[in-house]
């Protein structure tokens, strides 16, 4: 039986999901997005950390940033399926609020990493509670509208995520540092009151995901599964029973090998490329972490307008050919770093501006096809595996990034990507044409 559309709430031109009130989604919102705010500054200090805490050469970093993400993604990559499981299996707030946790306490005790080894301990918790935020978030976020406009949804949630990071991070806290230290305070103390900050900032966000956030109710037909391992390892097998029945579905999982690469990537070397380029043009560290928060801020920023005609394409569009198109528009951005000569410049902030818009485009068109394909019983699960799939990429591709950042020069990270995504549109164009030619074949007499 259809749904009967005059029972269901509306937020503007967003359907809501059956028993989803408007306040519930402002709720979410919130804690969603100080959440990636706490992760998206910890990758932007993380230069800072190196240079003025431990006081790594520059042309030690890129190995030492690439090995950092390795730590952090490889918990991902242990934990990110069973957290996916657990969304499914015990719903998706308390493992969200598990991750806020983590994400707070990670601020508290970094300050105290006098050693690349506390350093290492420090990024691998981080990694384990992030998947608590990334499997519960994202499956509330295909969960909170209907099919027909959830790419709308997806953008506007977008929309918001970026402007409140783009002002936390590139506006607020990546200048803390540096106006703490105009004002008397030594540049590690300047570091911990940042931090610390923030931390705060989560901590209160995080009581208030415990007592006001709701999810929407159960879907009819899903059944509630006992938390066991069996039930798990259950979810976990029918997500990839699903992925062979459906070859869409599973070509979107594969596809995030370049999405997640792609954002996680970017995050971590645009501040050392900018960091490192800085003191070869003899520009001092807190101003040259002020020039970090600008290009982040531009990113985000690009990042939030963009949304406003992409969930619009998602909605009345192919969703696969949108992200096919995505990973082309990827490919052209990292290719143009190329272009850019000074940190200090205009270019920098153009370039930046075009890689958030296409990786926006990626993650809607992704998170779109994806919500459509996923069975509603099993959307926690499988994001584990196209976490888990990106997870994997982010890792080796991170390794190999910083190994030519230092034996190549600060872009090549950069122009790596271009040539992954080039690869994935050809391996994905040809994929979706030969299957369409298998339908002709089929459907004619």
């Amino acid at each position: 039986m259809p749904q009967d559309e005059t029972k269901l709430r509306r937020l503007g031109p967003i359907r809501l999901s059956p028993g989803v009130e408007p306040w519930h989604i402002g709720v979410f919102l919130l804690t969603n997005t100080v959440t990636s705010t706490l992760i998206g500054y910890v990758t932007v200090v993380q230069p800072y950390i190196l240079t003025q805490v431990l006081h790594v050469a520059v042309n030690q970093q890129g190995r030492l940033t690439g090995l950092l993400n390795a730590a952090h993604y490889g918990a991902v990559a242990l934990f990110i399926v069973a957290a996916g499981a657990l969304a499914d299996i015990v719903g998706r707030k308390p493992v969200v609020i598990v991750g806020m946790a983590g994400f707070v306490l990670t601020l508290l005790l970094l300050p105290f990493a006098a050693s690349v080894a506390a350093l290492f301990a420090l990024r691998f918790f981080l990694g384990a509670a992030s998947t608590g935020h990334t499997a519960g978030n994202t499956s509330m976020t295909v969960d909170f509208p209907t099919n027909e406009t959830r790419g709308a949804f997806i953008s506007g949630a977008m929309i918001v995520q970026s402007i409140v990071s783009a002002v936390l991070v590139g506006m607020l806290f990546a200048r803390a540092p540096a106006f703490l230290v105009a004002h008397g305070f030594g540049r590690v103390a300047a570091l911990r009151w940042s931090l610390w900050g923030l931390a705060s900032v989560g901590a209160v966000v995080t009581l208030i995901a415990i007592f006001f956030l709701r999810v929407p109710p159960r879907p009819p037909g899903v059944q509630a599964r006992p938390l066991s391992l069996k039930s798990i390892l259950d979810t976990s097998r029918e997500v990839l029973a699903h992925a062979r029945v459906d070859p869409t579905f599973g070509l979107i999982l594969l596809a995030s090998f370049v999405i997640r690469s792609d954002f996680f990537v970017t995050q971590s070397f645009m501040s050392v490329w900018v960091m490192g380029a800085s003191k070869l043009q003899g520009i001092d560290s807190p101003q040259a972490l002020k020039t970090v928060g600008l290009c982040s801020m531009t990113w985000q920023l690009t990042a939030a307008v963009s949304p406003l005609f992409l969930g619009y394409i998602a909605d009345r569009f192919s969703r696969m050919g949108m992200l096919i198109g995505s990973l082309a528009f990827a490919a052209v951005a990292f290719t143009s770093t190329l272009f850019v000569h000074r940190v200090d410049g205009i270019a920098i902030l153009v370039v930046f501006g075009a890689i958030g818009a296409a990786e926006m485009a990626q993650t809607i068109a992704s998170q779109a096809a994806y919500g459509e394909r996923a069975p509603p019983g099993l959307r926690g699960s499988g994001i584990g595996y196209f976490v888990l799939t990106g997870t994997i990429s982010v890792v080796v591709i991170s390794y190999v990034s910083g190994i030519l950042f230092d034996k190549l020069g600060f872009i090549a990270p950069f122009l790596f990507l271009a040539l992954l995504n080039i690869l994935f549109v050809f391996a994905a164009a040809y994929f979706m044409l030969k299957r369409r030619g298998a339908k002709l074949a089929v459907a004619t007499p």
